[in-house]
């Protein structure tokens, strides 16, 4: 402020307000940029608004890689399809449950938890 106008003048509060409010906009955009899966596409901010528009980012995302032939040749493509094969194999579970793990059943004799599989 010294070294500008040479004294005490209120346009520095204006001016740091205005730096502040854009700090906090830069701030706030990359949060929002980082949150998102690069690898799927999965938003989770747009999956509180609406699931559905969500899965339909994640489907599209997925159809564009799985046309992309540098995808097809990456790291992380194994990783990807060991997710899809866990998510198809708990879809088609026995007892009807989307879940991966097992299911606890009570033993009524014994005090301990035994897993049924």
């Amino acid at each position: 402020m010294f070294v500008i106008w040479q004294g005490f003048d209120p346009r520095v509060f204006v001016v740091f307000g205005i730096m502040l409010m854009v700090s906090e906009v830069i701030i706030q955009i990359r949060h929002r940029l980082s949150v998102i899966c690069h690898f799927c596409g999965f938003d989770p901010k747009l999956y509180k608004k609406s699931s559905a528009q969500a899965a339909e980012l994640v489907r599209v995302t997925l159809e564009k890689k799985r046309e992309d032939p540098d995808f097809i040749l990456s790291e992380n493509t194994g990783r990807l399809l060991k997710q899809i094969n866990v998510a198809q194999r708990q879809s088609k579970r026995k007892d009807g449950s989307k879940t991966s793990l097992p299911v606890v059943k009570e033993n009524k004799s014994a005090s301990r938890l035994h897993l049924q599989v």
